[in-house]
C-alpha cells in the first residue's frame, strides 16, 4: 500500500515537474550496488541510486513531516531509481512496491549507500573549513 504522504507529494507535482524530474535522473549517473550474497535474496539483487537535487531533497523532506527516521527512508526512496537493473519512480509508486521487498538488512544497506553518495570525503571537508577568510566590514 502506497502511503498517503507519497500520494499527496506525487499529487502536488504536475505532470511537467514529473517530466523534468525524470529528464533529471537520466542525464546523471545512476550508481548501481549489488547486494552480497548474505544479504541478496531470489527478489533482489542490487540497485541504482542517484545523487539527489536540492528540489528532490525539499520533497523527500516535506513527506517525512520532519521525522529523521523518515526523513532517510525518504531520501533514499526518492533517490531510489533502479531495482535488478529495471527503473522504478516515486511518480508511478513502483519505488515505493520495490521498497517493500526489501529485507530490513537491505534498507539498511540503501541508506547508507544513500548517506556515502550525499557525504563529503574528510579530506574535502577539511580543505573547506581550512579555506576559510574572516572579512570585517
Amino acid at each position: 500500500m502506497t502511503s498517503t504522504a507519497a500520494v499527496q507529494d506525487r499529487v502536488q507535482e504536475s505532470p511537467r515537474d514529473m517530466n523534468e524530474a525524470r529528464a533529471v535522473k537520466q542525464t546523471r549517473p545512476v550508481y548501481t550496488f549489488d547486494f552480497p550474497s548474505g544479504i541478496a535474496s531470489t527478489e533482489v539483487q542490487s540497485i541504482g541510486l542517484v545523487q539527489l537535487t536540492s528540489d528532490e531533497e525539499i520533497m523527500a523532506t516535506k513527506r517525512a513531516s520532519n521525522n529523521p527516521a523518515s526523513m532517510a527512508q525518504n531520501l533514499t526512496l526518492q533517490a531510489l531509481v533502479e531495482f535488478n537493473g529495471q527503473s522504478v519512480s516515486m511518480a508511478d509508486g513502483s519505488t515505493e512496491t520495490a521498497w517493500r521487498k526489501l529485507s530490513p538488512k537491505q534498507r539498511g544497506l540503501l541508506i547508507t549507500a544513500y548517506g556515502e553518495l550525499h557525504t563529503p570525503e574528510d579530506s574535502d571537508i577539511r580543505d573547506f573549513l581550512a579555506s576559510q577568510k574572516v572579512r570585517v566590514g
